[in-house]
């Protein structure tokens, strides 16, 4: 008997780039891997060139990666620093639309879940 699938949302979860960051999100999933199967949709903040520095972003990680036993796919959302954080759910929603409608169409998920109220359940 297959296990249900669950397709979780986090903004904070392990890559090949931040292999530290978001650990304890890996932990909590890990040990639900003995009742779902789990895909990860782990989005990862895109600003313009010149706003990266002010951000200290630009982290370079794949579309897709397997973390452990998890299949993880990083979109990209915009971020604009110092200006529009009330924006940033609705950019994290334009950010993971295409990925997750793809991912729930494939996959036909028991469940989704966000890790985070914002701007993860937002989006």
């Amino acid at each position: 008997m297959s296990k249900p699938r669950l397709l979780l949302v986090t903004n904070l979860f392990p890559s090949s780039a931040e292999p530290t960051r978001g650990i304890f999100t890996r932990q909590q999933m890990q040990d639900l891997l003995e009742w779902y199967d789990i895909t990860v949709v782990a989005p990862y903040p895109w600003a313009p060139q010149w706003a990266r520095k002010l951000l200290k972003t630009g982290v370079d990680v794949p579309y897709f990666e397997k973390i452990g036993d998890f299949d993880v796919y990083h979109p990209r959302y915009l971020v604009t620093p110092k200006i529009g954080r009330s924006l940033y759910g609705i950019f994290f929603f334009l950010g993971i639309f295409l990925t997750l409608s793809r991912l729930k169409k494939q996959l036909n998920p028991a469940m989704i879940a966000a890790h985070w109220m914002y701007p993860d359940g937002l989006g």
